[in-house]
């Protein structure tokens, strides 16, 4: 599924992915994240928003993250900076100061 929406590459195909991490149980969430790695849809940046607000393992909010940064949309920076100030996780912390900076250019 995931190389053919790479192929197609439009919103409608991200949302397949998007479902597809949504029908996942919880714990199969977070290695199905990496496998999003590479898409730029303006689809991706509000789904990674939308799970790093919601999630309580670090794992996936590194990962979302990380999703925001291949995004490259500075619109996420505000939500990348509430993350910085209250995130627990250092990993995670540090993460969306990368973030913060690649996105600024």
């Amino acid at each position: 599924l995931v190389e053919a929406v790479k192929k197609i590459n439009n919103d409608d195909a991200g949302m397949a992915l998007v479902h597809k991490y949504e029908s996942l149980p919880e714990n199969e969430r977070p290695a199905f994240l990496p496998l999003l790695s590479g898409f730029k849809r303006p689809v991706f940046r509000a789904f990674y928003e939308r799970i790093l607000g919601e999630s309580r393992n670090p794992a996936v909010r590194l990962q979302c993250v990380k999703g925001i940064a291949e995004v490259g949309d500075a619109s996420s920076i505000p939500v990348l900076e509430a993350l910085k100030a209250n995130e627990a996780n250092e990993d995670v912390k540090r993460a969306a100061e990368r973030a913060i900076a690649k996105l600024r250019g």
